[in-house]
């Protein structure tokens, strides 16, 4: 895979923006070419954009890190407060200073538990006539400008961060007779100051004019802000110094540190960091606006295939299922069928044999009703001695139960003893036969008479009675 080819708005193509002209880097920092500054004029943008469509591909994204000598960066304790907010605060900052001149604002807002308010509120601001031009001919080339950052904070976004991470520091950056001093505090930008260096001088004496140049700029911030004196240097563009230079850069009270990695290395780690919604970003109104609304339009887009895609899909398992339910019901209306026919020929059977089966089920209760009255009639007519029946009846109640009520009349005559001993032995010899229920005495007559002189010893004792019950 080519480089120009895995540009996305994850990983675009990178514009380095200095005064000389414009560098153009791949994601992976290969440096595909120099834009070279020409003067003001209609064919500018015109040869611009031609450069631009000959080094990348048609809709490529491009982030752009702006570092030219027109950008002025400032930082401010502030209190938390909203983003839109924020950017009224940095525009009133940049028209109290720029009077009537139309400029180019970006703003962010980052945490600083150190600080008043616990933020600092970067303010990047450069004439908009310095980036029109890049604007015109992005736009003509068909390029999709992402952002345009402030090379001083993207270069601070690459420093290590965190507690272990000093807080004042100074930053030495070495690039082809251009050098940079910046001084930091947190994440906040303190100092920055731009120097020339000679063409065609060597690293060790560009080195010694820059430790020259920290050692006039660290005076003068010393003399600014007192009480606050930078501890650490950190060189970036050289992978060692002179024991001669970090001596002396020791000797002003600066520990030294070098970072192997060159400027567009560190640049290209920061600007990766700066690629979010609270990045500080410098390109002009129209052209945010415009990336807005095509951000929101790809957003709609997707979000209807997406709507499309759920119909379509919604569609096919609704039809699966209905042919699955289809499926379902063609095999129980067919199982339905099966048993249905197998009853049927079940009926036929039970309608052939329900005669047979009602004649034998009549003469097994018929049986059943003429043992129980077998067993009633044998229980009623075993009368004890002494006790004579008269009339006994026994009838068959319809209905399910076939309930057997019985009435039973008789006499007990007894000459030595009394008469109701006989039918109290009969009645509780009819109480032994299960299932049978004997209803209160109701008609019973005792007539004993005791012999004068002889009290206890009966002459001649008679009872008669009447009993009725039912055999469940």
């Amino acid at each position: 895979m080519t480089p120009r080819s895995r540009s996305s708005a994850r990983h675009p193509f990178l514009l380095f923006l200095e005064d000389h002209g414009a560098r153009v880097l791949t994601p992976d920092g290969l440096d595909l070419g120099l834009i070279r500054d020409t003067p003001e004029g209609p064919g500018r943008r015109t040869q611009w954009a031609e450069e631009l469509r000959r080094l990348l591909p048609k809709g490529a994204s491009v982030q752009a890190c702006v570092g030219l000598s027109s950008l002025s960066v400032q930082c401010q304790e502030t209190p938390p407060m909203p983003a839109k907010e924020a950017l009224d605060v940095a525009r009133r900052v940049v028209a109290t200073e720029n009077p009537g001149e139309p400029m180019l604002v970006g703003h962010a807002l980052d945490v600083d538990a150190e600080a008043r308010g616990g933020h600092v509120h970067w303010t990047a601001y450069l004439p908009a006539s310095h980036l029109s031009g890049w604007a015109s001919a992005l736009e003509a080339a068909d390029l999709d400008w992402v952002q345009a950052s402030a090379w001083p904070r993207a270069l601070l976004k690459a420093l290590p961060q965190g507690a272990d991470a000093p807080r004042d520091r100074v930053v030495l950056a070495l690039a082809p007779q251009l050098g940079r001093l910046l001084f930091f505090r947190g994440p906040s930008l303190v100092l920055q100051r731009t120097f020339r260096l000679s063409e065609g001088l060597s690293l060790e004496d560009s080195l010694e004019l820059s430790v020259e140049e920290t050692a006039r700029t660290l005076q003068f911030y010393k003399q600014k802000f007192r009480g606050t004196v930078p501890g650490d240097l950190v060189v970036v563009g050289a992978a060692s110094l002179p024991e001669a230079l970090d001596r002396r850069l020791r000797a002003l009270g600066l520990a030294t540190s070098c970072a192997p990695e060159s400027l567009d290395d560190l640049l290209l780690l920061g600007l990766a960091q700066e690629r979010s919604p609270q990045g500080l970003d410098l390109r002009p109104g129209h052209v945010q606006e415009s990336h807005r609304r095509r951000t929101l339009k790809a957003v709609l887009v997707l979000a209807a295939m997406g709507v499309l895609v759920a119909f379509i899909l919604g569609g096919g398992l609704v039809r699966g299922r209905e042919k699955a339910l289809e499926a379902e019901a063609a095999r129980v209306e067919a199982e339905l069928a099966r048993r249905l026919a197998s009853d049927q020929g079940r009926l036929r059977v039970v309608a052939a044999r329900s005669p047979l089966l009602r004649l034998r089920a009549a003469e097994q209760r018929a049986a059943q009703s003429t043992e129980r009255i077998s067993r009633l009639a044998t229980s009623l007519f075993s009368a004890p001695p002494g006790l004579e029946l008269e009339k006994v009846e026994i009838q068959q109640h319809p209905g399910p139960g076939a309930d057997l009520a019985f009435q039973v009349s008789g006499t007990a005559l007894t000459e030595s003893s009394f008469s109701v001993g006989p039918l109290a032995g009969y009645v509780s010899d009819l109480q032994r036969l299960s299932g049978l229920a004997l209803d209160p005495l109701q008609e019973v007559s005792v007539s004993d008479r005791i012999q004068a002189g002889e009290p206890g010893v009966p002459t001649r004792a008679l009872t008669r009675f009447t009993l009725s019950g039912r055999l469940r």
